[in-house]
């Protein structure tokens, strides 16, 4: 039986965004979930509704915690500041979109603009 280079490949891929996505907080560093874990006491149940999550919170479960979009926008307003991440013309963003939990964050907003703002 022959198995193409790309197969495996693709095999390995998978491989490394499903066990990415299967770690806990505490094995990956310095991520959002570990700033809900450690400084907050929040477990996986609290955000995700189940210890074995399987995709991210619901918008909800965010602003049980951080408040309504609007609250949002008046704590990250500055008028030093070029933007306010919470304040976008697109109106409410979703959460997700800006803030990984277990990844790498991004501020949605750099899709068309360059503000290079820190997104926790």
């Amino acid at each position: 039986m022959k198995i193409s280079a790309l197969f495996i490949l693709t095999l390995i891929l998978a491989f490394s965004v499903f066990a990415s996505a299967q770690q806990s907080p505490s094995e990956g560093g310095n991520r959002l979930a570990d700033r809900h874990l450690s400084e907050y006491g929040n477990s996986c149940s609290d955000c995700h509704s189940t210890d074995a999550p399987a995709k991210a919170p619901e918008e909800e479960k965010c602003l049980d915690c951080h408040g309504s979009y609007e609250a949002l926008a008046e704590q990250t307003a500055n008028p030093e500041e070029e933007i306010n991440p919470h304040g976008s013309h697109y109106g409410p963003v979703p959460c997700n979109d800006c803030h990984k939990s277990h990844g790498q964050s991004v501020l949605f907003c750099d899709q068309c603009h360059n503000f290079g703002v820190k997104v926790p």
